[in-house]
């Protein structure tokens, strides 16, 4: 029997399959690129949107504070008047 030191035509095929497979499996994603950067822009405008409603939230919190402590103020400078 001879013996090969070669490569064989059947493992030379089966190792283009692979690297076919290898690039078809990388390339895919490549191909949808669109929706992630459309859900990556989508989750931009929400975040957005969401620090936008917080800072509302804390202006109307530091304005009821404001007004709260305005009114304790004022209420007892007039007790301290009084008495």
């Amino acid at each position: 029997m001879r013996k090969s030191d070669g490569v064989t035509l059947i493992a030379l095929v089966i190792t283009v399959i692979v690297l076919i497979i290898l690039a078809a499996v990388t390339i895919y994603p490549e191909s949808e690129d669109d929706d992630v950067v459309t859900k990556a822009q989508e989750s931009a405008a929400e975040t957005d949107s969401a620090i936008d409603e917080e800072q509302e939230d804390i202006a109307t919190t530091l304005d009821y504070i404001d007004e709260s402590t305005a009114n304790y103020i004022d209420n007892n400078t007039e007790n301290n008047v009084i008495n």
